[in-house]
């Protein structure tokens, strides 16, 4: 009972804060528009156009200056919105005006913060999370969902001795922009997983209730067995690992008769200071079930 309320409270969290976020920010900017447009209402009321809307709907000029305001508001950020993508000069405004805002105490932080919040969300090239992976984090048999960023510096890779290695960012829920860890791994240890980079952030602000064809416990058994590292170094991989199942000995069974049940046996085969990624432990322990039932 406890696990469904916690679970019904995230969701609704997820979405009624964002809806009051935006709803606050738009009823503060109305009341601002509204202050200033109330000022001059005289004159807005005495424009030709705006003059006729008293008369033919029947109402009062301070209902039209009123019912001015979103639409300034709404045309005042399609406006802007316009000006910094369609030409250089905007986006060099924009630029300035966030150092000026960066520069002033106190407020500068708050919305250094909020800047780099927008970026991110509204990126749309893509180019902050390109895709989604998933890695062995923060312990091992737990695994947690990433996104690449960005592509690994070569002094990184240069330093950790790996040729391929990929940046990702594993965010923390529910909110995937206000914290998490910055990780460089290497390639053979992040797997693919079937999910785009909308559905990802999804499962992270929901907590994972919003996983859409997933069972209740994440990801299917099915979806675990079909993960695999990158194509690099997959080859010899497999390769190591036929021979060395081919040339040890079964540690789990010991010798005939010995009585031991599999499960109290250790087997270093599947030892993580042996085996090199955890898409390896999940073949070898498929190949292993597989071969007992040959053998029975």
């Amino acid at each position: 009972m406890y696990d469904v309320v916690r679970e019904a409270f995230i969701s609704g969290l997820a979405v009624v804060v964002p809806l009051v976020i935006t709803v606050a920010v738009f009823l503060f900017l109305f009341n601002a528009v509204y202050g200033y447009l109330n000022l001059f209402s005289e004159a807005i009321v005495a424009l030709p156009v705006v003059s006729l809307i008293p008369e033919v709907l029947n109402v009062s000029p301070a209902t039209v200056v009123e019912a001015a305001a979103p639409v300034v508001v709404f045309g005042a950020v399609l406006g802007i919105g316009l000006v910094v993508n369609s030409s250089r000069y905007g986006e060099r405004a924009v630029e300035y005006f966030d150092y000026v805002m960066v520069q002033i105490p106190g407020i500068g932080s708050v919305y250094e913060s909020f800047r780099r919040m927008s970026d991110v969300v509204l990126e749309s090239d893509a180019e902050n999370f390109r895709e989604v992976k998933l890695v062995e984090f923060p312990h091992e048999g737990a695994y947690t969902i990433g996104f690449v960023t960005t592509e690994t510096p070569e002094v990184l890779r240069s330093a950790a001795g790996h040729e391929e290695m990929y940046t990702l960012f594993l965010p923390l829920a529910p909110n995937p922009v206000m914290g998490g860890h910055l990780v460089h791994l290497p390639e053979s240890r992040v797997m693919d997983v079937e999910m785009s980079v909308e559905e990802g952030v999804q499962a992270i602000v929901t907590s994972g209730v919003a996983m859409t064809g997933r069972g209740d416990d994440g990801l299917s058994p099915e979806e675990l067995n079909s993960l695999s590292p990158g194509e690099v170094g997959t080859a010899e991989r497999d390769a190591g690992s036929a021979s060395e199942s081919g040339s040890e000995p079964d540690r789990r069974t010991g010798a005939a008769g010995d009585g031991d049940e599999p499960a109290d046996r250790y087997d270093d085969r599947i030892d993580p200071e042996h085996a090199e990624t955890p898409a390896d432990l999940v073949r070898r322990a498929r190949s292993d079930e597989t071969d007992r039932g040959d053998g029975g």
